[in-house]
């Protein structure tokens, strides 16, 4: 079965209409197939419920609909490990300490495409990254595919 990680990001363009990325988000959704698997790490399942905290209902409402309806997504908690914090100390690249944990979480279970609006991600071989619609067909989900330079 494909996996897929699905990034804060899109969690938040996804419930936040006031998010640059919210229109993408909406038109992104009914095209994740329930065919996939899709993982959201603990430490970023963390932080969409604390749009709760801030947000009216209705987003615990949405929030409930697609983890209920749309989609089969597994919540792991995640151990993080010294290298884990190490990877993230001694990179280059520019991902945010969450978005390396999600990375180490990725890599542990073999997962190499993410839905996210973090360019970031881009940054890293091996990963693709689901963020647009393709601009020919809207029927199919866009990929950035990570070329060595």
């Amino acid at each position: 079965m494909f996996k897929i990680v699905l990034d804060y990001s899109y969690w938040r363009a996804l419930l936040r209409a006031d998010d640059e990325n919210h229109e993408v988000a909406e038109l992104i959704t009914p095209l994740l197939s329930k065919d996939y698997t899709f993982y959201t790490p603990f430490h970023v399942f963390r932080n969409v419920m604390m749009l709760c905290d801030n947000e009216d209902v209705r987003v615990k409402k949405e929030i409930h609909y697609y983890i209920d309806k749309c989609t089969r997504i597994q919540f792991y908690a995640q151990r993080y490990t010294y290298d884990d914090i190490y990877e993230y100390l001694t990179s280059d690249n520019d991902l945010s300490f969450d978005d390396s944990l999600t990375l180490g979480f990725m890599k542990k279970r073999g997962i190499r495409v993410i839905v996210s609006f973090n360019e970031a991600f881009d940054q890293i071989r091996g990963i693709n990254r689901i963020y647009a619609l393709d601009e020919y067909n809207p029927r199919i989900l866009n990929f950035f595919k990570y070329v060595q330079k």
